[in-house]
């Protein structure tokens, strides 16, 4: 079930209700997780959902957010908030990471908004994106911004689309990409157990 119920032509189409933020903070808090291992709201756009600030200030389980970091979260709206525990967890990337998608969002923009949410609130947060092979000089310039201004960087390897692929058919979906596909992954792709 989509927590945005935005968009009757592809969500939807069965007639469920929108569940309410109460009903999703019920819900989520019964959920018994394994140690360690957040609640990810990702979307669409997790901050269109109007009671997602009510569900992160009640919620009892961390949470990983996965954001395009839309203008009306802001620093302001955060501090608004009871408390920020669901973001306070170790973890070896950004519990809330910001999607940038080369001409759909503004890294100039973005980056900055990032690192005062950082400075601000003290939120693990900072910057996604894809390494995508037609455009490295324009990553590097991602990079070169976000490390200028502090911010975290995770980039993936390859979209989505190509990872399943991979994780599906092992060795054998490999060797059946196209080309264009192929070209998103290394070179050399070593087993998981080499070292």
């Amino acid at each position: 079930y989509c927590i945005t119920n935005y968009n009757d032509q592809f969500i939807n189409t069965k007639g469920f209700e929108e569940l309410e933020p109460g009903q999703w903070i019920e819900a989520l808090n019964r959920l018994e997780l394994p140690e360690g291992v957040p609640l990810t709201f990702q979307g669409g756009e997790p901050f269109i959902y109007k009671g997602i600030w009510e569900i992160l200030e009640n919620i009892t389980h961390k949470v990983d957010i996965l954001t395009a970091l839309p203008p009306q979260v802001t620093v302001e709206r955060f501090k608004q908030l009871k408390t920020l525990e669901w973001n306070k967890r170790l973890s070896p990337y950004p519990t809330i990471r910001v999607s940038y998608h080369k001409d759909q969002n503004d890294y100039k923009k973005v980056i900055p908004r990032i690192r005062e949410l950082q400075e601000e609130l003290g939120l693990s947060i900072g910057l996604f994106h894809i390494d995508h092979p037609a455009y490295p000089d324009h990553i590097q310039e991602i990079r070169d911004f976000a490390k200028a201004h502090g911010v975290p960087v995770v980039a993936a390897n390859a979209p989505a689309s190509v990872r399943r692929k991979l994780a599906s058919g092992g060795r054998a979906a490999l060797d059946a990409l196209p080309p264009e596909e192929r070209a998103w992954l290394p070179d050399e792709i070593l087993p998981a157990s080499a070292s």
